[in-house]
């Protein structure tokens, strides 16, 4: 338990299974994005595509997120975190 009743270890399951998530989701969409977007995967690796600095940022991001909606959830209190008010 950490602060204010916040797991910081849900938040990074949260934070990892989300990354892995956007992961799969554009890797099984890649083909199709990059068709709508005109380009090919040459164009994109020759542009200096997929350096390790966007996944970092990019797994940040998704640790921020978690953080925040973690934080919101846990002020709203037990009783009013359900299915039908979600």
């Amino acid at each position: 338990m950490g602060f204010a009743g916040l797991s910081y270890t849900g938040v990074a399951i949260a934070a990892v299974v989300s990354f892995m998530f956007g992961a799969i989701w554009y890797g099984v969409l890649s083909k199709p994005w990059m068709a709508a977007l005109g380009t090919t995967p040459e164009a994109i690796q020759k542009g200096g595509g997929q350096t390790p600095i966007v996944f970092a940022l990019t797994f940040l991001a998704e640790l921020l997120m978690a953080y925040v909606l973690a934080g919101i959830i846990g002020h709203l209190g037990a009783e009013r975190v359900t299915l039908m008010n979600g």
